[in-house]
């Protein structure tokens, strides 16, 4: 696994920075990805999978690594080893603690015309955040998964089905992390004003990129009060009429 991670692995300007901020260094990008792949390619090193990321621990370094498991970019880099305790999620249901694919349905902005943007190729992500302790969704939007779109202001009405391509989740960052995560993006998100300055200072954000978008026969959402503006389901059968 770890030379397949070694041949994978991806990076943005955000996790340069973050990584000589943890460790103290003022190394170059060039120089980072060859530290990199030495601890990742060296006979002692450790790797652990918990959830979404896989955590590298090269002790003779003293340095730890976490790698997104679905895209293998990296995320941080620490000098302790700090693999976190496995919790189980209170809000994940029974059917996603078994590993059933989920399923979701996604209000898109209407203002923003984020669907044509969608449609016509220019947009390809979508974008969520939390300003709390967690990431957005918890982590529970995996690559592979399908989405369902809707648009605000709308009669509800479902046209369109897609795939979750990717997930790119960021660690908890400062507002001008934040900033620097949205901008990164800036080219496959497409947003408006309103929207960057609605998730720019987010403590956590995710994007996911969009594939297959699709025609489908329609139907109705059947949107309950007080429901967010991303729902996850085993099928979307029941929240559709």
């Amino acid at each position: 696994m770890l030379k397949k991670i070694a041949s994978n692995i991806g990076y943005t300007q955000l996790v340069y920075d973050r990584f000589n901020k943890k460790l103290k260094t003022n190394y170059t990008p060039s120089q980072i990805e060859k530290l990199v792949q030495v601890i990742l390619l060296a006979a002692d090193t450790e790797i652990t999978q918990l959830g979404k990321n896989y955590y590298v621990w090269q002790p003779a370094r003293k340095i730890q690594l976490t790698i997104n498991a679905n895209n293998y970019r990296l995320i941080t880099a620490d000098s302790a080893k700090k693999i976190p305790a496995q919790k189980k999620a209170a809000e994940k249901s029974q059917w996603y603690q078994r590993g059933a694919k989920a399923v979701h349905l996604v209000y898109l902005n209407r203002e923003a015309e984020e669907l044509p943007k969608l449609l016509s190729g220019e947009k390809t992500m979508i974008i969520r955040g939390a300003a709390g302790r967690k990431s957005p969704l918890g982590g529970r939007a995996r690559a592979g998964e399908d989405i369902y779109f809707v648009e605000t202001n709308s009669n509800l009405v479902v046209n369109y089905r897609a795939v979750i391509k990717a997930v790119i989740e960021s660690e908890q960052m400062t507002p001008e992390e934040s900033a620097s995560f949205v901008e990164n993006y800036a080219n496959q998100l497409q947003l408006s004003t309103k929207q960057e300055q609605r998730w720019t200072g987010k403590k956590y954000l995710a994007v996911y990129e969009i594939a297959n978008l699709e025609k489908i026969d329609s139907f109705y959402y059947k949107c309950k009060k007080n429901m967010d503006d991303w729902i996850i389901t085993e099928d979307i059968a029941t929240i559709s009429e």
